[in-house]
């Protein structure tokens, strides 16, 4: 097994099992069961973290301005952003000299000269593009300066979006990191994101959980449009998610119309329970994809609109949960309408109390239980789960890497 330390230990995951089926198909079950012992559990473990050798998305550009810095933790590393005559530029938001935070004085990191970040306490200062320590404002002559640098982190900035590469590797290219569509030249990406007390993982489970539907059928979003969300979904025996591998690029797509049949009445000691509305909706298209985005279609009455959401650690109990929605635009006036619509309407109804802050209490009671590593193999699981134990053997088997602890510990203003 590779081992490399940068700010925390790479593991290949694809060697903890090199006889993953490719296919990642699970055995159905007839009934509910633990699953102690499976073969994802012990990746998915080592998965707390993060995974590493991929690009994440760190800030909306409109999130920077020119000359300006901003902190992120991703991944338990702290970074510093700034742009510099538009490019955005990042590095580690820590000193050689006592490892404290650059960005730690009030008011933010200091700079006298673009395109450098000098540290507040003995004037060490940087190349924001290399990192390289280029001089020390208390010892001009100190012989650390040409040899002494921290680590700087590439990154792209596409679709009014930064990304920053969090590995040991060559960045790959970005089109392999993010869901198929995002990157489609005429399309208008809004959006937000929140810092959830929960980790990760729970957030991707959530998102892909067939089932989960269930304690959406109160949103507002579904009330409001006199919706008839089902109350679960039965599979429909011989489909399953399909395991997707193209440039680079892996991922599960569950085909909801196709692979469920939609359960709008059940029965609890001898009572019915109903789903109510009158318009039958199910969404047409999930999707999840390494390092962890979830791609939803059809879902929103503009069939042209895509929701994705990223699902970006912070450390192993917090992660950002970065929300977007995008639509092909053919013009400026497109675009602005588009803007306008998200901000005066889906924002609220969609991403904000109207849906999506549903799925944010319902991380941070899970929280709760899986805080506790063990709990994972405590669960009793029932058959629509599978779409989980695929994405679980996924991240097991095929995660380029995973991130280890964190090197410093969370600075309390470590998020925004």
């Amino acid at each position: 097994m590779m081992r490399r330390r940068f700010m925390g230990t790479t593991e290949r995951a694809a060697e903890l099992d090199a006889g993953v089926d490719e296919t990642g198909r699970v055995d159905e079950t007839g009934g509910a069961r633990p699953l102690r012992g499976g073969r994802w559990h012990v990746g998915y473990t080592q998965a707390r973290h993060g995974l590493r050798n991929y690009w994440y998305p760190a800030l909306f550009s409109h999130e920077i301005e020119d000359g300006t810095f901003r902190t992120r933790r991703m991944l338990g590393e702290n970074i510093l952003f700034n742009r510099v005559d538009g490019t955005v530029l990042a590095v580690a938001d820590s000193c050689v000299h006592h490892m404290v935070r650059l960005s730690a004085k009030p008011g933010g990191a200091e700079s006298h000269v673009p395109g450098t970040v000098t540290c507040w306490y003995h004037g060490f200062t940087y190349d924001m593009r290399t990192g390289d320590l280029t001089g020390v404002l208390t010892q001009p002559d100190c012989p650390l300066i040409g040899r002494a640098k921290i680590a700087s982190y590439p990154v792209a900035e596409r679709q009014g979006v930064v990304f920053a590469w969090i590995g040991d590797d060559e960045p790959g290219p970005l089109e392999a990191d993010v869901p198929p569509g995002f990157l489609g030249e005429d399309h208008k990406v809004v959006g937000l994101r929140r810092t959830i007390a929960s980790n990760w993982r729970l957030g991707a489970e959530n998102g892909f959980d067939p089932t989960h539907i269930y304690f959406h059928r109160e949103a507002p979003i579904v009330t409001g449009t006199s919706r008839r969300m089902p109350l679960g979904l039965n599979m429909v025996p011989g489909k399953e998610p399909e395991f997707v591998s193209a440039g680079g690029r892996r991922g599960l797509v569950d085909m909801l119309r196709e692979n469920y049949e939609p359960l709008y009445e059940a029965e609890v000691n001898g009572s019915v329970v109903k789903a109510t509305g009158t318009h039958r909706s199910t969404t047409e298209e999930g999707s999840i994809w390494l390092p962890g985005v979830l791609k939803i279609t059809k879902f929103l009455p503009d069939p042209e609109m895509t929701h994705f959401e990223w699902y970006v650690p912070i450390d192993e109990d917090r992660h950002d949960y970065v929300q977007m929605l995008v639509r092909p635009c053919a013009n400026a006036d497109e675009e602005k309408d588009f803007v306008a619509q998200y901000h005066g309407m889906w924002e609220q109804m969609f991403h904000r109390d109207g849906f999506n802050d549903q799925d944010i209490w319902a991380r941070c009671a899970l929280q709760e239980v899986f805080a506790n590593e063990d709990e994972w193999s405590s669960e009793q699981l029932m058959k629509p789960d599978m779409a989980l134990i695929h994405w679980r053997r996924l991240v097991h088997g095929h995660a380029r890497g995973f991130q280890g602890p964190p090197r410093f510990a969370a600075p309390k203003d470590s998020v925004d």
